[in-house]
């Protein structure tokens, strides 16, 4: 009786480690599904930011240029230098991400070809000014360093406004907005099967430490 109670004894040693082993891990796979979570919703908020940040400049741009009103090339500037929801957002999936991720690849693209979109609308509100009076305590300077061409000064305030038009609605325009969408898009795709593959892989782990974890349950009920 002495041996037999001294052996499951050990044994019950044994299974008691394993269950406390077991349960450390099964806690461990839950927190990593909980920070997989975490980390879809904030790179999910990240390409939605980056998107209506260049969607904010567009439509700033745009009102200033049919308007003339100061208050959008202000609300333009406010969202560029002081919101700065692209930048953020590009910045944020960067603390958590591989710059060599797909996701992270697209967002980038898409903060890259929303800056080089910013030259053009530089340009087309230097137009709307060059016609009107503006107080230049309000003008950033910018737009003040980035001097109109010759060629486009001799041109007619009708002329002027025509292709500051162009800029911010032709086709080149919309084909950078379109390239814009289509990155953030792709980020979110790939965002999503990535997840997925994660959370996928996360449940299965935890489906087997929870078969593993009933048996040692049971082992120690015998036991």
């Amino acid at each position: 009786m002495r041996k037999a109670s001294k052996i499951f004894m050990l044994v019950a040693f044994f299974v008691a480690t394993a269950l406390y082993i077991s349960d450390s891990l099964v806690t461990h796979g839950y927190l990593r599904m909980e920070q997989a979570s975490e980390r879809y919703i904030i790179a999910q908020q990240a390409a939605s930011n980056l998107e209506a940040g260049s969607d904010a400049l567009t439509e700033a741009v745009r009102s200033f240029v049919v308007t003339g009103e100061i208050q959008y090339l202000q609300n333009y500037f406010t969202e560029a230098n002081v919101t700065q929801r692209r930048d953020e957002a590009v910045s944020n999936l960067e603390s958590m991400m591989s710059r060599d991720s797909a996701v992270y690849e697209h967002l980038s693209t898409a903060l890259s070809l929303s800056n080089e979109l910013m030259y053009d609308e530089y340009e087309a509100m230097n137009l709307v000014l060059s016609n009107g009076e503006y107080d230049d305590s309000l003008i950033p300077d910018v737009l003040r360093e980035v001097a109109l061409s010759p060629e486009t000064e001799a041109k007619t305030p009708a002329e002027r406004y025509e292709q500051a038009l162009n800029l911010v609605y032709g086709d080149r325009y919309e084909d950078y907005k379109a390239r814009i969408r289509s990155n953030t898009n792709t980020c979110t795709k790939e965002l999503i099967e990535a997840s997925n593959i994660e959370r996928m892989r996360l449940n299965d782990r935890m489906s087997v430490l929870l078969g593993v974890q009933t048996v040692l349950t049971a082992s120690a009920a015998v036991i």
